[in-house]
C-alpha cells in the first residue's frame, strides 16, 4: 500500500461501487423495470432459514448462468442487535419454486441506523458469475458505515473473493474523518481473474471547511482462492502517450502506447517513426503522485524469432519532472528488467526515452511492458 496527501474541499468523483450504491438507493419508486423471475416474496420464503429476523431491505441481481442473487438486510429478533446481512443465490427458471443454492453472511457493519444494500453483477466483472455486494447503515445524524464484498458463483458454489475494510461517513461537526473505499478493475489478469486496485480516501475537515484528503492505493491479484494484496501497488495511470505509434495495415494489431501498460506480454507498444527508434519516447502521468523506486521494462515484442524481428531498446533514459535523468542499459532478452531510480519527491509522471537500440530485421522499436515500483 502507498499513499499521498493533497488539499481538497470536497471528495473527488465517486467510484463505480459508490455510483452503483447511490443509483440503487436514490432511484425513485417505479423508475426501475420490474424484476424478472420469481417474486421477492418467493425468494425470501425459499431462503427463510438463513434470514433470522425481520427483512429491512433487499437488492437482487441476475447472474450470467440464469441464477438469481438476493442481498437481504434483516433485523435480528434481539431488540438491541444491529442489522444483519446475508447474500443468497437461487436457481430460478420461472417454471418452478426457487431453490437456494448457496449463501454467505456478510459482517463488518456494527453501527445502529437504517440498513442499506446494493448488489451488482456488472459493476466489476472480474470473472464469470462475479457479484459486488455493498451493505451499510446510516444514522439520523448523517453518519454511516459501508462495506463492499466481491463474490463469485460458479460450480454450484458461492466464493468470497475479497472483503474491503468498512468505510465510514462522519457526522457534520463531529471532527471525525470520512473514509471511502473504491475498487477499480485493472486490465491485467491472474489465473483468469481480472486484477483489482483499491483507492482509500480519508477526508479530514477543519472548522473552516478546508479539508485535507489522504489517498492510499492497494492492488490485488488472484492467488487461486481469493484476492491477495500485491507487494507493490499498481499506480493509477491516468494517461500514457507516445511520440509515435506503428500503424499496422488493417489495424489488426494494436501497437499503441496503452499496450505498454496493460499487464499483458502478448501486446506491445511499437514506435512508427523513420529510423530504428532512436529518441522515441513514452510519457506517463498518474494519480495520486508516487514516490517511484524503480521501473521494470520488458523490451521488444514476443519471444524467439518474433523478438528478433523488430528493434529492441538497448539503452533508455528516464526523465523525471524534477529534472533528474537516469540512464540504464538493457540486455537483449525478452524478460523483465529492473531499473532502479534515485530517491526523490513524489511525482505525477515520468518519460521513458529510447537512447539506443538492438537492431532487428525491421526498424520499429518495441516495448512489451512497463511497470512502476512505488514506495508502499
Amino acid at each position: 500500500m502507498h499513499s499521498s496527501l493533497v488539499s481538497s474541499r470536497a471528495l473527488l468523483l465517486g467510484s463505480v461501487l459508490a455510483v452503483a450504491a447511490a443509483a440503487h438507493a436514490q432511484a425513485p419508486a417505479g423508475a426501475l423495470p420490474p424484476p424478472s423471475g420469481p417474486s421477492e416474496a418467493a425468494l425470501l420464503q425459499a431462503g427463510g432459514a438463513r434470514i433470522p429476523g425481520a427483512v429491512r431491505a433487499t437488492a437482487r441481481a441476475k447472474l450470467a448462468g440464469g441464477e438469481l442473487a438476493l442481498l437481504v438486510a434483516y433485523q435480528p429478533r434481539a431488540a438491541s442487535a444491529k442489522a444483519g446481512f446475508v447474500l443468497l443465490v437461487f436457481a430460478a427458471d420461472g417454471s418452478a419454486a426457487p431453490v437456494m443454492l448457496a449463501h454467505d453472511q456478510l459482517e463488518g457493519i456494527d453501527a445502529a441506523g437504517t440498513p442499506s444494500v446494493a448488489l451488482s453483477a456488472t459493476a466489476l466483472p472480474v470473472a464469470p458469475g462475479a457479484l459486488v455486494a455493498t451493505v451499510g447503515s446510516k444514522g439520523t445524524d448523517g453518519s454511516g458505515q459501508e462495506r463492499s464484498f466481491v463474490h463469485r458463483f460458479g460450480g454450484g458454489r458461492l466464493s468470497r473473493l475479497l472483503a474491503l475494510s468498512p468505510g465510514r461517513t462522519a457526522a457534520a461537526g463531529s471532527g471525525r474523518p470520512t473514509v471511502v473505499h473504491e475498487l477499480e478493475l485493472l486490465r491485467t489478469a491472474t489465473s483468469g481473474y481480472k486484477d483489482l486496485r483499491e483507492r482509500t480516501r480519508t477526508l479530514e475537515c477543519g472548522d473552516a471547511a478546508d479539508c485535507a484528503e489522504r489517498i492510499e492505493v492497494s492492488s490485488y491479484t488472484f492467488d487461486g482462492v481469493r484476492y491477495a494484496v500485491r507487494p507493490h501497488a499498481i499506480p493509477f495511470v491516468e494517461e500514457i502517450s507516445a511520440s509515435s505509434e506503428l500503424n499496422e495495415p488493417g489495424g489488426l494489431v494494436d501497437y499503441s502506447a496503452g499496450a505498454a501498460v496493460d499487464g499483458r506480454l502478448d501486446t506491445a507498444w511499437c514506435e512508427g517513426a523513420k529510423g530504428a527508434g532512436w529518441f522515441e519516447k513514452l510519457e506517463l502521468t498518474f494519480v495520486p503522485a508516487e514516490q517511484v523506486k524503480a521501473l521494470t521494462i520488458v523490451p521488444g515484442r514476443g519471444a524467439g524469432d518474433e523478438f528478433l524481428e523488430r528493434s529492441r531498446p538497448k539503452r533508455i533514459r528516464v526523465l523525471l519532472p524534477d529534472g533528474r535523468k537516469i540512464e540504464a542499459g538493457l540486455a537483449d532478452e525478452p524478460k523483465a528488467q529492473r531499473v532502479a531510480l534515485p530517491e526523490g519527491e513524489r511525482i505525477f509522471g515520468l518519460t521513458v526515452v529510447i537512447v539506443d537500440v538492438y537492431k532487428g530485421k525491421r526498424d520499429d522499436a518495441c516495448i512489451t511492458e512497463l511497470e512502476l515500483e512505488v514506495e508502499p
